[in-house]
């Protein structure tokens, strides 16, 4: 009796500790990455695209800013490199168990540079990992549109919304006794007493 309760504490403690040794793991490039369970964790860094490039430059000519090309590309590459420190830093957080750190660490990051979709992703994860499923789904979906042809930011706000949409269908009340009830034809349960009139 003693090693059978031992053996289910032991379990008991397995499973729980499972949960704390998550790992966020990259699919491999030649899978289908809406095939994964897991999000896919963004280190490398997105260069700006050519849409936010133009439009940035167009609002420093209105604005009477004249702003040179080398200087573009040298603030794009500093947030470039600003940008993969900041993920190499807090994927290390997170192969750490400290999500808290690399949480705060990546929205400092968002604060230098606002249009960075892999730390949009990033803090997505995070977020997930957290419970706060609608600020991941925020933070997935605004991944999505700064860069749309990454197709692990879709993939991943698809299976969250998806695991959201089922959380939903199997949280609601079942009661199937009372949809017998309310079904009409339906048959009438055989252990109910039938009292006839007279």
């Amino acid at each position: 009796m003693k090693r059978l309760l031992l053996l289910l504490f032991t379990a008991l403690c397995g499973l729980l500790l499972s949960g704390c040794l998550e790992l966020i793991r990259r699919p491999e490039e030649n899978r289908d990455p809406s095939a994964s369970s897991t999000p896919a964790f963004q280190s490398t860094v997105d260069a700006p695209s050519t849409a936010s490039t133009l439009r940035d430059t167009t609002e420093n000519l209105s604005a009477g800013n004249v702003v040179s090309r080398s200087q573009r590309t040298k603030r794009t590459r500093k947030q470039a490199e600003i940008t993969r420190q900041v993920n190499e830093y807090a994927l290390w957080c997170i192969d750490h168990s400290m999500w808290n750190e690399a949480r705060s660490h990546m929205e400092r990051g968002l604060v230098q540079d606002s249009t960075s979709a892999s730390l949009h992703n990033n803090l997505a994860i995070v977020y997930e990992h957290f419970g706060q499923t609608a600020k991941a789904i925020d933070f997935y979906r605004r991944a999505g549109e700064l860069n749309p042809g990454k197709e692990r930011y879709q993939a991943n706000l698809h299976r969250l919304e998806k695991l959201q949409q089922a959380v939903n269908d199997t949280s609601g009340k079942i009661d199937i006794f009372d949809l017998k009830r309310r079904t009409p034809g339906a048959r009438r349960d055989p252990y109910q007493r039938h009292n006839p009139s007279f």
